[in-house]
């Protein structure tokens, strides 16, 4: 077993979804309601889930494979 380092973005494959979320699905929305900007992130974030090449790249960034 490895003991990783407290805080390492760049270990976590969570990171890169939740970057490509930010930085593309859900930049420069303007969005009024906190519930409706949930909503749509929900919505992006289950496509992303859908497409398995851009899951395997954020694997693969974060050195890891399936």
């Amino acid at each position: 077993m490895r003991r990783l380092p407290a805080y390492a973005p760049e270990l976590n494959p969570v990171e890169g979804l939740l970057a490509n979320l930010k930085g593309r699905e859900l930049a420069n929305r303007r969005e009024t309601q906190v519930k409706r900007l949930a909503w749509v992130a929900q919505a992006r974030a289950h496509r992303l889930r859908a497409d398995r090449r851009r899951l395997s790249a954020f694997l693969r960034h974060a050195g890891l494979q399936l």
